[in-house]
C-alpha cells in the first residue's frame, strides 16, 4: 500500500473546496448588496422625515401648491401641498378661522440603476385666509 493521495482525490478535493469558498463568497456579495439597499433606504427616511418636520414648521407653507429640491445628484424631493376644508357636518364652516393642508411629500433616489421614492403624508393646520387673502378658496 502507498500512502498519499491519488490524482482523482487531489481533484475532487479541490473542486469540493472551489465550489465551498464560491458558495460563500456569493452569500457575501449578496450581504453587501443588501446593506447597500438597507442604507440607501435608511438615508431616504432620514431625508423625508427631516423635510417633513421642516414643511410643518415653515410658516409661509400655507396654501395649494408644489415644492421641489435636491440635496444632491441621489437624492431629490417633491411636495404637494392642496388645502381643504374641516369636513364636519356638526362644526359650523363660517366660524373656523383654520382649514386644512394636506401634504403628500415623496424623496426619489437612484439606486442600481433604478429609481426608487419613499411617500410620506401629513396633515396641517394653517390658518383660514379672508375675503381678498392670497389663498382664499372660496365656496366649493
Amino acid at each position: 500500500m502507498s500512502a498519499g493521495f491519488t490524482l482523482v482525490e487531489v481533484i475532487v478535493a479541490v473542486a469540493v473546496v472551489g465550489l465551498t469558498f464560491g458558495v460563500i463568497f456569493q452569500a457575501l456579495s449578496q450581504g453587501m448588496q443588501t446593506i447597500r439597499r438597507t442604507n440607501a433606504y435608511t438615508v431616504a427616511l432620514q431625508l423625508i422625515q427631516n423635510k417633513m418636520n421642516e414643511l410643518m414648521i415653515d410658516e409661509d407653507i400655507l396654501e395649494d401648491g408644489v415644492l421641489e429640491g435636491r440635496w444632491n445628484e441621489d437624492y431629490w424631493w417633491r411636495v404637494e401641498m392642496e388645502t381643504r376644508e374641516i369636513d364636519d357636518l356638526l362644526i359650523d364652516k363660517t366660524k373656523l378661522s383654520t382649514r386644512l393642508l394636506y401634504l403628500r411629500l415623496s424623496v426619489f433616489y437612484t439606486f442600481a440603476g433604478q429609481e426608487r421614492v419613499v411617500k410620506l403624508f401629513s396633515i396641517k393646520l394653517v390658518p383660514k385666509p379672508q375675503i381678498g387673502e392670497r389663498g382664499f378658496l372660496g365656496r366649493r
